[in-house]
């Protein structure tokens, strides 16, 4: 292949005139030799058209007789670019016998090209020169098999020619020629200086350089500049702010971009002050104002301020400015105060509304259950202001804690679910501080199911066949505790009917409507005659003594009949209808059980708060999931829950925001048996399984307990209240 761009060289001869005729082949363990030609016979002329020529003395005016030669022919090659070529017997032969083809282009100094030439039909040889020959790169095989690479960092800035040429000698055909280079990136900026007030401000500056060159920011005096363009690609601009200079004398500061300066100069800013007006009154009531202090831009202040009832912000500012100040109200006599900024002061006089307070009660006792219905009288004169403070770990105040002239202020204790009794104070302020003190007696805990007073629900199995009750003490399991007690046919009642923290032994016989208790102590029974045949027992504490009521749900009228325990009176509820299921729990923290149903044929849950009379209505579940409702959250609430047999899953509504979650645990035929099993007053997740007589415990505090116990047939106690 022939190429039309004239050149100067016959490059590689060049070189060897000066290398002694020889390239050195890092990548062969070849060696190829030229014939010595000398710089007359290897520098030739350009062609015609106007290529760059370096032509000897010894050859000035005879460029004519040259024309021909394809030795002095080259071809240009740009970065990027790949070249299909061809060694032909009418290319440019060198001494040793071989082909060859030139190609030129301009380099930049520190630049690193790469070179590859590749051919399937003959082995290729590379070389590359700059025109004067003292830089001079070789390669035979450095492209894998007999390819060829040169990769070099060029010396210079200026023209550079490729010597794509056959190892042997007569071997001909195509070839494939690539060039690539670095990106040789050089940076100017403009303008290169900046003359800055002392005052400071955001300046800016260019940076000139190449598309794909990337740049940053440093400076040589650290805490006066801010850049907010700090660094980027390709041309741009740099953003930077420099901060007033308080420092009493002229300052510069360099910024540098790959080795390029930018130099600032800065004069030192002169501060004066002074502030407008020199002092203001005000009225009782509490205000936000404000005063003006004067100073040139950038010049540097503080507020401070003293006095009673008057705050003012003592950040570092700058230039002329509003300072702002507050004044809390004035509820007692006339006042002054006072705020100082950069050596001057402004005054403040503030009159006063002399109040008087009084509030009631001083002192209170509020029961276990707590009350959402407390009332504070405050006694005082037109626009006073007062608030109270502390104890809000008991006390809530809905409407807000504090109040102007006189009013009362409603307030909420929670219930206390603790066993022993509890006091605080809380602080009512107007002009002085005086303590109210609160006594609340503690809610004792009852664990369900727990008959030895430990606060753990404890396993257990009542045998239908013999009547008896076999029971697994939690804190003595290897003990023997079995109890006869009961008919085949009774309903297990089991609760703490005495309010000693334990549980009792009970059933409701069906047929006769009777209660009976098994005396803990002497093994004895009592009994009550309370309900009648079709009544469904569920037995609670819902007047808050501490002791189970006697109750029961006759499904045939919707009615409930409780025996209050504390003055045998009896309450007769209408809440329910024909098919519904008693579910009550204490699900408003009140320490009271509420009356609440659950309706299977559209999932609907019925509950009538104790703490207000106040009925909530939530449908979650279907007609085949079994009830299992407790607090689940440990917020002493009890919550709705629960449990579907098809797919072992448990549902609970969180009473605190009346979102729901839900966790796999138990399998169809299992029967659930929920209750507080680690005594951290936290339902547990758990279920019977009567096939292999198996307790699966999953305990909120703990880890899952596996328990053997009980025998086919066997009724689990825990389970009595699931519905």
């Amino acid at each position: 292949m022939k190429f039309s761009v004239s050149v100067l060289i016959l490059f590689v001869l060049l070189v060897f005139a000066f290398a002694g005729g020889v390239f050195d082949r890092s990548s062969s363990a070849q060696v190829k030799r030229h014939s010595e030609k000398g710089v007359a016979a290897t520098v030739k002329r350009l062609g015609s058209k106007g290529s760059i020529r370096i032509v000897p003395p010894s050859e000035a005016g005879q460029l004519g007789s040259l024309l021909g030669d394809p030795c002095d022919f080259a071809a240009p090659i740009e970065f990027g670019q790949t070249i299909q070529g061809s060694l032909t017997a009418a290319d440019c032969q060198l001494d040793d016998g071989t082909f060859a083809d030139f190609y030129v282009f301009t380099g930049t100094a520190t630049q690193t090209v790469t070179i590859d030439m590749s051919s399937g039909m003959f082995d290729t040889y590379l070389g590359l020169a700059n025109l004067s020959g003292t830089f001079v790169v070789e390669d035979d095989d450095g492209g894998g098999g007999t390819n060829s690479r040169i990769i070099a960092n060029l010396p210079e800035t200026g023209v550079y020619v490729i010597l794509a040429n056959a190892f042997d000698p007569n071997t001909f055909g195509n070839y494939s020629l690539g060039l690539a280079g670095s990106t040789v990136c050089t940076v100017a900026l403009t303008p290169t200086q900046q003359s800055v007030p002392g005052a400071g401000g955001t300046f800016t500056f260019n940076v000139e350089t190449q598309a794909g060159c990337s740049w940053s920011t440093n400076y040589d005096i650290y805490g006066f500049i801010n850049f907010v363009t700090s660094g980027g690609i390709g041309p741009g601009t740099v953003s930077y702010t420099v901060q007033p200079n308080n420092t009493g004398a002229d300052r510069s500061m360099v910024i540098r971009v790959r080795g390029q300066d930018f130099t600032i100069n800065q004069t030192f800013l002169v501060c004066t002050y002074s502030i407008n007006p020199l002092s203001a009154s005000h009225g009782p009531d509490a205000v936000t104002a404000e005063f003006m202090m004067n100073t040139p831009e950038g010049c540097p202040w503080i507020a401070s301020y003293s006095g009673t009832g008057v705050w003012t912000s003592t950040e570092l500012k700058r230039g002329p400015g509003p300072v702002v100040y507050t004044l809390s109200a004035n509820n007692g006599g006339d006042r002054s105060s006072s705020i100082t900024v950069a050596g001057h002061t402004f005054n403040i006089d503030q009159s006063g509304r002399n109040c008087t307070y009084s509030v009631s009660p001083q002192s209170l006792t509020i029961s276990p259950a707590g009350t959402q219905h407390g009332l504070f009288t405050v006694n005082t004169q037109a626009g006073c202001t007062w608030n109270f403070s502390g104890g809000f770990n008991y006390v809530y105040f809905p409407d807000g804690y504090g109040g102007i002239g006189p009013g009362s202020k409603s307030f909420t204790v929670w219930p206390n679910y603790n066993f022993a009794p509890r006091s605080w104070i809380i602080q009512f302020s107007g002009l002085t501080t005086s303590n109210i003190g609160f006594i609340q007696n503690g809610i004792p805990y009852r664990t369900r199911f727990d008959f030895f007073g430990d606060s753990r629900a404890d396993v257990g199995v009542f045998r239908p066949p013999t009547g008896q009750w076999y029971l697994i003490n939690s804190a003595a399991p290897s003990a023997n505790n079995q109890y006869s007690f009961g008919l085949g046919d009774d309903v297990l009642v089991p609760a703490d009917y005495t309010g000693d923290r334990s549980t009792d032994v009970a059933v409701f016989r069906p047929s006769n409507g009777t209660w009976y208790f098994r005396d803990p102590g002497t093994g004895s029974y009592s009994s009550i005659a309370f309900g009648t045949t079709g009544d469904i027992p569920s037995p609670a504490d819902y007047d808050g003594d501490g002791k189970a009521d006697l109750a029961v749900f006759r499904p045939s009228t919707g009615f409930w009949f409780i025996l209050r325990s504390t003055d045998v009176s009896v309450d007769i509820i209408p809440f329910g209808l024909t098919g519904d299921k008693p579910v009550p729990a204490d699900f408003d923290a009140d320490g009271r059980a509420d009356i609440a149903i659950y309706r299977p044929s559209v999932g609907e849950w019925w509950i009538r708060q104790s703490n207000d009379g106040q009925v909530f209505a939530a449908q979650f579940g279907n007609s085949a999931d079994r009830t299992v409702q407790g607090d689940f959250t440990g917020d002493g609430r009890a919550d709705i829950a629960i449990w579907r047999p098809s797919n072992g899953f448990w549902y609970v509504l969180r009473s605190e925001d009346g979102s729901y979650y839900s966790f796999p645990f138990g399998t169809l035929d299992d029967i659930p048996v929920p209750a507080d099993y680690d005594a951290d007053g936290v339902i547990d997740a758990a279920v019977f399984r009567p096939s292999s007589s198996t307790w699966f415990i999953n305990r909120s505090s703990l880890s899952v307990q596996t328990i053997q116990y009980g025998s086919a047939g066997d009724i689990p106690i825990p389970s009595v209240y699931v519905r």
